[in-house]
């Protein structure tokens, strides 16, 4: 049994976490996934003595190793007093990918800004409550507006838009988390950050959801109405599964990126 020490991670949230891909055994992008979790501590102000990110690694592919799963994933959650680990099956099957992701716009707003908006802290209420309002009502994933009526992110995704196979996605300062996935496909496809209104989301022809679990995940629905496509969302999941199968299995998943 994990016990957990009283600090200010408790108190008031001030943590962080990260949620770590294992594909086959082997940790997707931890290297980026430890250096945003340090980022974070450190705009926290939050000083862990104990925390050596060697020891955290080892950590990490030592649970990878034991995992029963052939997808799963390892969750890291710091504080000032505690570094706790938890590993679970990922929950993203093959049939959700196929049929495609129902999202629904949240009545909760980001606050762009907030420096909290930007870190992934333990301060992830919000994300919990409207995803699972959201879910009970028929949906997987709920899409945040920030305080101008501007698109952010999902509880627990970014979110991608294509009009005329043009790739655009909303801006950080728009208040989101830059997702590794999201800084993934940034990298890997030509994509426009822009600040993108309620209105205009009904008039793409296609959205996509990113995350480090999911990878690349088409959506069907939004708020109901349907999508005229999923075929780049299609396109950038199979793009992804083909560099996850073309890494050197002789090293970490995106160690070299």
């Amino acid at each position: 049994m994990t016990h957990i020490a009283l600090d200010n991670g408790y108190r008031f949230g001030l943590g962080a976490f990260e949620t770590i891909a294992i594909e086959e055994k082997k940790p997707v992008f931890y290297h980026q996934h430890l250096r945003r979790l340090e980022d974070a501590l450190k705009q926290l102000q939050v000083e862990h003595k104990d925390y050596c990110r060697e020891e955290v690694m080892a950590k990490i592919r030592s649970l990878a190793v034991d995992s029963t799963w052939r997808r799963a994933a390892v969750k890291v959650i710091v504080s000032e007093k505690n570094i706790v680990y938890s590993l679970r099956e990922n929950p993203y099957k093959t049939e959700m990918y196929e049929q495609g992701a129902a999202i629904k716009l949240s009545t909760v707003m980001r606050n762009e800004s907030s420096p909290l908006t930007y870190l992934k802290t333990l301060n992830y209420g919000d994300n919990h409550l409207e995803k699972t309002k959201a879910q009970r009502a028929g949906y997987d994933e709920v899409i945040f507006l920030n305080t101008g009526g501007l698109l952010t992110e999902g509880a627990v995704s970014n979110l991608f838009c294509v009009k005329d196979n043009v790739i655009c996605t909303p801006a950080v300062t728009c208040g989101l988390l830059n997702g590794i996935m999201r800084q993934h496909i940034m990298n890997t496809e030509t994509v426009k950050e822009a600040a993108i209104l309620k209105e205009q989301l009904f008039r793409f022809d296609e959205l996509f959801l990113t995350n480090s679990l999911m990878g690349v995940m088409p959506v069907r629905s939004i708020d109901g109405q349907q999508l005229k496509s999923r075929e780049t969302g299609k396109r950038l999941r199979k793009k992804y599964l083909d560099f996850l199968a073309s890494l050197d299995k002789g090293r970490t998943m995106g160690q070299n990126r």
